[in-house]
């Protein structure tokens, strides 16, 4: 069940009060003592569980938008419920391999099937993409290791206005305001090109000069162009 260093030597010391620390490894899920004796010294034990350890996605309930890529957070621990496995989990000496899938693969889809957590580290990365409208759930799992899920939300982007408010001089041109697709999280996540129709609801007003406004992969911005005709 556990490895431990068999012997461990305590330097002399002036002090009353000595610690050090002794290594120890799990090799299968059980429990046992680990006993700590010394000539003419108080024997003493801790008892040891080993089980095995979870995967953990921290990002449940997460909300996307279509042509959207966000990258989820996973991690390894021994608790299913810890949001900090650096306390709960001891480094890995080998890197371990994991595998991501998707129950729906229409509505969200898994970019990489499989990834890679390297030794002596605690988390990777999974990478879904927004299909189209409807809920999925991610799926990772890892040899030894128990398997978790995340429920994913997946909706129409948003077209978000930056001024809801603004105000354009007589005769003068107005370019602050721009538009953007964003999802749940926020930020640019359109993927393919698109296009936004632009009016004023009362052109003797104010016109747009940028009534069509096109959206690209890179996640640009494009600003609105308004002039002031009338108070």
């Amino acid at each position: 069940v556990v490895r431990v260093d068999s012997v461990l030597n305590i330097p002399r010391t002036n002090n009353y009060y000595y610690d050090n620390e002794f290594g120890y490894e799990a090799l299968a899920p059980g429990q046992t003592w680990i006993v700590m004796q010394a000539a003419g010294i108080r024997t003493d034990s801790i008892r040891i569980t080993v089980v095995n350890p979870y995967l953990v996605i921290s990002d449940y309930g997460l909300s996307i938008a279509t042509g959207a890529n966000y990258e989820m957070y996973m991690f390894a621990s021994i608790d299913s419920t810890s949001t900090n496995p650096t306390y709960l989990f001891g480094p890995r000496a080998t890197d371990l391999r994991f595998t991501a899938s998707s129950t729906n693969p229409a509505v969200a889809q898994v970019e990489l099937a499989s990834g890679v957590i390297p030794a002596e580290e605690w988390d990777g990365r999974v990478t879904v993409r927004g299909m189209s409208p409807g809920t999925a759930w991610i799926r990772v799992s890892a040899p030894g290791h128990v398997p978790d899920s995340a429920l994913v939300t997946v909706t129409a982007p948003t077209l978000f206005v930056s001024e809801t408010l603004t105000r354009v001089g007589l005769g003068q041109l107005h370019e602050s305001a721009y538009l953007a697709l964003t999802g749940a999280f926020g930020g640019p996540l359109v993927t393919t090109s698109a296009v936004a129709t632009v009016t004023a609801a009362d052109t003797s007003i104010v016109s747009v000069l940028t009534p069509s406004l096109p959206f690209y992969a890179n996640g640009s911005t494009p600003s609105v162009r308004l002039l002031g005709k009338a108070v």
